[in-house]
């Protein structure tokens, strides 16, 4: 009955790992996707994904993120510390970029 529990609480674990690891995918990537059609508002996008990370992801803790301008190109990284719900097996990070080449206006 314990392995069973166990077993358990593993597997619902992966699956919400899962699923807040595609969140944050979708999230860097509207991100990244905002930030060509403006590069000069970095630090609204780096605040915007930062609080829309910890509203989508329970138990995301941000440790960095970050929105790079280079050449013709746009980088957003996000890296983030999870927790999940329940007991934490084992610690969590994940890093999540994303790049796109910047919008330029004819």
């Amino acid at each position: 009955m314990i392995a069973f529990f166990v077993l358990l609480v593993l597997v619902v674990q992966i699956a919400m790992l899962a699923v807040a690891r595609t969140t944050v995918e979708a999230s860097v990537d509207g991100a990244a996707r905002r930030a060509t059609f403006d590069p000069d508002a970095v630090a609204e996008i780096e605040s915007h994904l930062r609080t829309e990370i910890e509203a989508a992801v329970p138990g995301a803790d941000v440790v960095l993120v970050a929105v790079e301008l280079t050449g013709h190109e746009i980088g957003v990284v996000a890296s983030i510390r999870w927790r999940p719900p329940g007991p934490d097996l084992v610690p969590i990070t994940m890093t999540v970029s994303r790049s796109r080449p910047v919008v330029v206006p004819p």
